[in-house]
């Protein structure tokens, strides 16, 4: 219940562009823990949890059984003051979804590791080898096993840094395609 609850605060931000603190009550065992995620004009600033932040508190968040949410709309809270580590807010959406359904996309680690590799080859014609840090980077953000269509996104932004859209949208649509399969 809880996690639908917070699925639909999120998607109310994002759409209604609001700025806040979300509080995230979470049950572990027999204790309890609150985990504060910062929103800009509908975008995710940080997320903080258990001394943990950005990915990797989303994803001790989503591993564990919410509880309740609370948000306190506050205006003030720019989009600029986003945290390095903070996943995009479709990302967290994404990753709600996917523990709603419970089945999720389905994408194996075989085939995101193929997506990977093809990002890698498509990445490096354009920038070289150095890109690959970036690639890391980006990937850790996020995870490519379970949001790939976030990491393809971010992949396609660093591309249309230096080619068209056009050519970045048909360079990257067979890897959208190998993710449908």
């Amino acid at each position: 219940m809880s996690a639908q609850q917070l699925f639909d605060v999120l998607l109310s931000i994002k759409t209604d562009e609001k700025s806040g603190k979300l509080y995230i009550y979470v049950k572990e065992s027999n204790t309890r823990h609150i985990g504060t995620i910062i929103v800009g004009n509908g975008e995710i600033s940080s997320i903080t949890f258990l001394r943990k932040t950005g990915g990797l508190a989303l994803e001790e968040i989503l591993s564990l059984n919410v509880e309740g949410v609370v948000f306190l709309q506050q205006s003030g809270v720019a989009a600029n003051e986003k945290s390095p580590d903070a996943p995009a807010i479709h990302t967290v959406l994404w990753n709600l979804k996917n523990k709603l359904t419970s089945s999720g996309i389905g994408v194996g680690g075989l085939k995101t590791a193929d997506i990977r590799k093809e990002v890698e080859e498509i990445l490096k014609k354009i920038y070289g080898p150095g890109i690959i840090k970036e690639i890391d980077r980006i990937a850790n953000t996020y995870l490519i096993e379970q949001n790939p269509e976030g990491f393809l996104e971010q992949c396609k932004l660093k591309a249309q840094l230096m080619l068209s859209k056009d050519q970045v949208e048909k360079l990257f649509k067979p890897l959208y395609e190998k993710l449908k399969t």
